[in-house]
This record gives structure tokens, C-alpha cells and sequence, in this order.
């Protein structure tokens, strides 16, 4: 299992309603992949992971339109974490469409979208079985996804994609090195 550490903060993501256009992915899928992703959140290995990290402070968002806060200088790992864990329970709308944008030049994007403090998760299934369908099983790959779209949830949107400014790619990424690893080395198990 994911490492714990005693006095580490925690966020448990659950299902509020979920609704799914793929028949097989169910609310049990769901709930799966929110326990993934929890597991994620809560283990030592991202924490320890973002901590460290710095990124420019246009990565801060109010709403869907990717207005800006106040401009400040940079947002420091202690800060993004504080955002994840603000609460200890956090309740979401899943809602799981067949396709979003479509592959481009063999590039898998657009995996879903979420608006800050919404707590509302739209993702799309060919995205993220096309970016991750190959090196791991539907349910984890949703898990990872919703790491990503959680950063969004509280409160930062997409800069430049890149790992090194972007929070949101930086915690998707972080989020599958640390599933994949799990999952290859048979520690993760639902």
C-alpha cells in the first residue's frame, strides 16, 4: 500500500451522484477511483512530492474563464497542498461523457474539465483510456484523471502544460508515476 504517515493530512473524495454514458463503467468504477485517488493524495510519496515544488503564481484561478486572482509572485508547495486539504471530506459529482476532443497528431488531450469549487467532475472515456488505456486498467486511469481535475476543483487552472509551471499537470503526473508504480508492483489493490 501507498505509505501513510501518522499526523499526515487527508482528504477523502466521495460520490455525491454519478453519471455514466459507458455502461460498464458503473458508480462502483467510481467509487473505486475516488479511493484511488484519496490513496493517492493522502500518501507520503505526493506530499512529499509537491511539497518541494514552486510554480508561478498565475496558476490560480476563480472560475471556469480562467479569470485570475490578485497577481502575487509564486505559489509555494505548502500552499497547494493546503488547497487540496482544506477539507477532510470532499463530495463530487462524477459525470463520465463517451468522448471530449479528439486525438491530435497521436496526442491524447482533453481528458475532462472542471470549474473551481465546483466540486463537479466531467471526464471523457476514449481520452483517458486513449492517454493511459494502454499501461493501465480503466478505473485507475479515472483515478489518476481525477487528481488532476481535483487540482482544478480547488482552484488552479492551466498555465502552459508544462510540468514545471502547470500545478494541474504537475499533480496528474506526479499522480501516474505514483499509481503506476503501485499497480505494477501489485501494492495497490481495490
Amino acid at each position: 500500500m501507498p505509505l501513510l504517515v501518522f499526523g499526515q493530512r487527508n482528504v477523502r473524495l466521495v460520490v455525491v451522484t454519478f453519471k455514466s454514458d459507458i455502461k460498464t463503467v458503473t458508480i462502483d468504477s467510481a467509487t473505486k477511483a475516488l479511493k484511488i485517488a484519496s490513496l493517492l493524495l493522502n500518501s507520503n510519496e505526493f506530499q512529499d512530492s509537491i511539497i518541494k515544488r514552486k510554480f508561478p503564481y498565475s496558476n490560480f484561478c476563480l472560475g471556469c474563464d480562467n479569470s485570475k486572482d490578485i497577481v502575487g509572485d509564486s505559489i509555494l508547495g505548502q500552499t497547494i497542498l493546503d488547497s487540496i486539504f482544506r477539507r477532510s471530506a470532499v463530495g463530487l459529482k462524477l459525470v463520465l461523457k463517451i468522448q471530449g476532443k479528439l486525438p491530435f497528431w497521436g496526442r491524447c488531450f482533453g481528458l475532462g474539465n472542471t470549474c473551481p469549487n465546483k466540486d463537479s467532475i466531467t471526464s471523457f472515456y476514449k481520452n483517458i483510456r486513449c492517454d493511459m488505456g494502454k499501461e493501465l486498467p480503466f478505473t485507475y486511469a479515472y483515478g489518476i484523471h481525477i487528481c488532476h481535475e481535483f487540482a482544478h476543483n480547488v482552484g488552479f487552472c492551466h498555465t502552459d502544460n508544462n510540468v514545471d509551471h502547470d500545478i494541474t499537470e504537475a499533480v496528474g503526473w506526479i499522480a501516474y508515476y505514483f499509481v503506476k508504480k503501485w499497480y505494477d508492483d501489485h501494492v495497490l489493490t481495490l
